[in-house]
């Protein structure tokens, strides 16, 4: 999946700042637009959830609604979106 291949080039990144290396995390949270004419704030907020289940979850993770990632953890992306 894209995001998870995004997470991982973040966590190898280095910046060298002179005095020292910086290394980074990220959580995310991913959401589904189910519908062409789906709202701003309604997307938004989905992706919102997830991320906070990102953030309870640990440091450095990925997370999505559970139109994405039901209550059993499987995916349901359709074939090639990830």
């Amino acid at each position: 999946m894209f995001c998870e291949r995004l997470l991982g080039r973040i966590r190898e990144a280095e910046v060298d700042t002179g005095t020292a290396m910086l290394r980074f995390s990220v959580s995310m949270g991913l959401a589904e637009i189910r519908e062409e004419k789906a709202k701003t704030d309604v997307i938004l907020n989905r992706a919102d959830q997830a991320l906070y289940k990102a953030w309870e979850s640990g440091r450095d993770r990925l997370a999505a609604n559970d139109s994405i990632c039901g209550q059993d953890g499987k995916t349901r992306l359709k074939p090639g979106l990830s």
